[in-house]
C-alpha cells in the first residue's frame, strides 16, 4: 500500500515564514528610505497594516505583495516574488 504523506506545514515552519516576511517588509521599506505611512499610501493599505506586517502580527496578502512588487520595479529594487510567497 501507499504511505500517507502529511503535506501540512508545521507551526514552526509557518512562524519561520512569517518572521522572514516581517523582516522583508521592513527592509524593503528601509531600502526606499520611506516611513510606514508612505509605503502604506503607495500600496493602498493603512499605516496600521504595514505596522502589523513588520511586527509579524499579520502577513501581506498576495494582492499587497504584487503591489509591493510594482513599487520595487518602479524604483528599480530587486524583488523576488517566490521569496515573498514562499510557504503560503
Amino acid at each position: 500500500m501507499y504511505e500517507q504523506c502529511d503535506i501540512r506545514m508545521t507551526t514552526k515552519t509557518i512562524k519561520e515564514s512569517m518572521a522572514m516576511r516581517q523582516n522583508m517588509v521592513k527592509s524593503f521599506r528601509l531600502k526606499l528610505c520611506w516611513e510606514q505611512s508612505r509605503l502604506a499610501k503607495e500600496i493602498g493599505v493603512s499605516c496600521g497594516t504595514v505596522s502589523c506586517w513588520e511586527q509579524g502580527i499579520r502577513e501581506p496578502s498576495l494582492s499587497s505583495i504584487r503591489k509591493l512588487e510594482s513599487v520595487a520595479n518602479k524604483h528599480k529594487i530587486k524583488f523576488n516574488l517566490e521569496e515573498w510567497t514562499k510557504g503560503r
